[in-house]
């Protein structure tokens, strides 16, 4: 009781009550959305990889992959906060409801196909209806064009690696994200698990892939993956003729999002850059 009369203090002086639409997006394929609603002068703060988003790489953001502190959240001074399923507990979004703030929450990963579902879904949150058939066209068109496989990139082998150097080597399985973009993209993923696994630098080797994906910071200062110093990866096709390639974070984050087709099409250019 004491720390439910602190929140609601804590709502009345940062003025989370007023009349004025003031929103907390948490999960950036929720953001994507709503700035490409042109809703995004509704936003105060934002959560996760928001820095491909033009407008919201600016505004204030909550740090971490799952939210669970409410005054966090309360020091945007929102009246709405939307949550991603997984992206937040239970308990902060009862936190917020508590104190009077609207708190709404959307499906989680998203599949290609829902994301039309999800468009309207959020355009009609903002009674933005009239916008959400042409950003729907707009989406199917630029997934149609990045799932046009191209002849420099059918069949290339490739692999995402998270993580290097002294952290466990996890693997990008079939059914993860990244690997659904490698084969929309018109290549191989190379791995027969699922999920995220860890993998030996042996298996790696033998898995041969003609392309190495990974994060920005698995990077070392001189642009080589740090993966490259465990014995065997070195000796891959994809390290002797250096193609190890970043993708950026919101591509592999969540699941699927509106900015998939120019992730798509990121990775086909890695893949058409793999020297045969």
């Amino acid at each position: 009781m004491r720390a439910l009369i602190g929140l609601i203090g804590m709502a009345l002086a940062t003025g989370c009550l007023a009349a004025e639409q003031r929103l907390v997006v948490i999960g950036h394929q929720l953001t994507e959305i709503v700035f490409a609603l042109d809703a995004g002068d509704t936003v105060v703060g934002v959560h996760g990889y928001v820095d491909h988003i033009p407008g919201a790489a600016e505004l204030p953001r909550l740090r971490g992959p799952r939210q669970t502190s409410a005054e966090s959240v309360l020091a945007f001074r929102p009246t709405d906060v939307w949550i991603m399923d997984g992206r937040a507990t239970p308990e902060m979004a009862h936190q917020l409801q508590a104190v009077g703030i609207n708190v709404q929450f959307f499906p989680g990963e998203w599949s290609l196909l829902e994301i039309p579902a999800r468009i309207t879904e959020v355009a009609e949150a903002l009674a933005r209806q009239d916008a959400a058939p042409a950003l729907i066209e707009r989406y199917r068109a630029e997934l149609a064009e990045a799932s046009t496989g191209s002849a420099q990139a059918q069949g290339r082998k490739a692999l995402f690696v998270l993580g290097g150097g002294g952290r466990p080597l996890l693997v990008a399985g079939r059914d993860t994200t990244v690997a659904a973009m490698i084969e929309l993209a018109g290549g191989r993923n190379v791995t027969r698990h699922t999920g995220y696994q860890l993998l030996s630098p042996e298996a790696i080797m033998g898995s041969a892939p003609e392309v190495l994906l990974m994060l920005g910071d698995a990077l070392q200062a001189d642009g080589t993956p740090v993966i490259l110093g465990l014995p065997g990866v070195n000796r891959t096709p994809a390290a002797r003729n250096r193609q190890w390639h970043v993708v950026d974070g919101h591509c592999i984050s969540g699941g699927m999002g509106l900015s998939t087709p120019s992730c798509i099409d990121a990775i086909r250019a890695s893949l058409e850059a793999a020297t045969p």
